[in-house]
C-alpha cells in the first residue's frame, strides 16, 4: 500500500509543480499582454492572506452577494474585487436580460431569423468576455494581487 501512496504522492507532486510554472508563465504573459494597474501594495499582507479566498469567490456571480453582504465591511482587499466581480456579474446580468427581451419582440421572417443570429453572436461575445474577465479576476485574487479588470476596473460600486 506504502508504494501506491508513493506513487500517488509522486504525481501529485509533479502536478503541483506543474500548475505553479503554469501559474509563472500565464502571470508574466498577464503582466507584459494585458495593461492594467496592480494596486496590491495598496492593501496590507494580513488583510490579503485571510481574505484572498473570498475575493476569489467574488466572482462567482451569486456567491458574490453573500460575500458583498457578509464579508466586504470587515476587508478593503475584498471590496475591492467585490466592486469588480459584482460589475461582471451585473453586466453579464443586463446582458442576459437585454437577449431575452430583443429575442422575444423578434418576429420570425427572414429579417427576424437574421437579425437573432447576429445578436446571437453579439450576446454570445458579451457573455465571453464576462466570462475571461471573471477568470482574470479570480486567478489574480488567489495569488493576492489587486490587478484592475479591463473595462471595469474603475467601476466603484460599494465606497
Amino acid at each position: 500500500m506504502s508504494g501506491f501512496k508513493g506513487y500517488i504522492s509522486r504525481i501529485w507532486s509533479d502536478i503541483k509543480q506543474d500548475i505553479i510554472k503554469g501559474a509563472g508563465r500565464l502571470t508574466a504573459f498577464m503582466k507584459k499582454k494585458v495593461k492594467t494597474e496592480d494596486f496590491t501594495d495598496a492593501y496590507s499582507p494580513t488583510d490579503i492572506a485571510q481574505n484572498k479566498w473570498f475575493a476569489f469567490l467574488c466572482y462567482i456571480p451569486i456567491v458574490c452577494i453573500f460575500i458583498i453582504i457578509f464579508k466586504m465591511r470587515s476587508s478593503a482587499f475584498v471590496k475591492f474585487h467585490a466592486n469588480q466581480g459584482f460589475a461582471v456579474f451585473f453586466v453579464s446580468a443586463v446582458s442576459t436580460l437585454l437577449s431575452a427581451v430583443v429575442f422575444s419582440l423578434i418576429k420570425l421572417s427572414v429579417l427576424g431569423v437574421l437579425l437573432s443570429v447576429i445578436l446571437s453572436v453579439v450576446f454570445g461575445l458579451i457573455d465571453l468576455a464576462n466570462t475571461f474577465l471573471a477568470l482574470f479576476g479570480m486567478f489574480f485574487s488567489a495569488l493576492g494581487r489587486a490587478r484592475v479588470l479591463p473595462f471595469f476596473g474603475r467601476i466603484r460600486i460599494f465606497k
